[in-house]
């Protein structure tokens, strides 16, 4: 890094070092904000008690940028707006464990 610094530098001058376009998404699909805009309805049908599936934002995402995308891609954009999976416990872990055949 450091020698690609002064290669720079040397070649380029100083506007070389005060470049600042490393660092952000790049390749994204949309903005963060435009994401944001994307996943508000779902969030609001899960307030009212609504589930959303995976499968199912995929499919509306992929009509909006008229691409096919894996589910990873989902997955890593609802992680970046801090939207995770809550699960009720099938029962409590206090809960006295029942006996089978008595």
């Amino acid at each position: 890094m450091l020698h690609k610094t002064i290669y720079e530098y040397k070649k380029y001058g100083e506007e070389s070092i005060e470049k600042k376009d490393k660092g952000g998404r790049w390749h994204s699909y949309m903005s963060y904000e435009e994401e944001v805009e994307f996943i508000k309805p779902f969030i609001d049908s899960a307030r009212e008690g609504e589930i959303s599936t995976i499968d199912e934002i995929k499919k509306v995402f992929e009509k909006r940028i008229n691409k096919t995308v894996h589910k990873t891609t989902i997955y890593r954009l609802l992680k970046r707006h801090n939207w995770r999976k809550i699960v009720p416990r099938p029962e409590h872990p206090k809960a006295e464990k029942k006996t089978a055949g008595i």
